[in-house]
């Protein structure tokens, strides 16, 4: 239903989900950051609410002028990770600017949402345990050679922990990169 060109906008939270719904934390626990991190490198355009960096843990009031506090940025630097990758690596782009998405097929698809997106010789690779439940998987898709480091752990490498069985903690969340 998308013109053609067009990007698709994510977002873990917006006005009216704050107001309305609740805070991230309510709506999604522990797992806000490995959706967010879903929303950033998936093909689409991220939308991050005010607040979302500073931990924004309270429901604004929707016509009223309700202040944030910005005294503390617990979330700066995951953020600030996730825009730099944004904007480095060509296949994080949107749309045809962007590397091209392929879902990779795990032994435990139900709770391992993972993909790559490829544009030569950039590439990412998300991997995000969706469950509120600790996982072992394995990849049944093949992943991209080279070298691809964890954007959050810069010493992890794919090629090394994707050999055989994983192990992913509840809500855990790579996103490896190339470039």
């Amino acid at each position: 239903a998308m013109p053609k060109g067009s990007f698709k906008m994510y977002f873990t939270t917006n006005h009216d989900e704050n107001s309305w719904n609740g805070t991230v934390f309510e709506r999604f626990g522990e797992g806000h950051l490995a959706y967010a991190a879903l929303s950033f490198t998936i093909d689409g355009m991220p939308l991050v609410y005010s607040g979302q960096e500073a931990g924004l843990d309270k429901a604004l009031a929707f016509f009223e002028k309700d202040e944030i506090d910005w005294g503390d940025y617990a979330y700066q630097d995951f953020y600030s990770t996730l825009i730099f990758l944004k904007r480095t690596n060509q296949a994080m782009w949107n749309g045809t600017y962007g590397g091209a998405f392929e879902r990779l097929s795990t032994t435990a698809d139900e709770s391992v949402y993972a993909f790559t997106r490829l544009s030569d010789p950039f590439g990412i690779v998300t991997v995000v345990n969706l469950s509120d439940e600790a996982v072992s998987f394995s990849f049944e898709s093949d992943i991209p050679e080279g070298l691809y480091r964890c954007a959050f752990h810069e010493e992890l490498l794919l090629s090394e922990w994707a050999d055989g069985e994983i192990e992913m903690e509840p809500f855990e969340y790579h996103v490896f990169h190339s470039k």
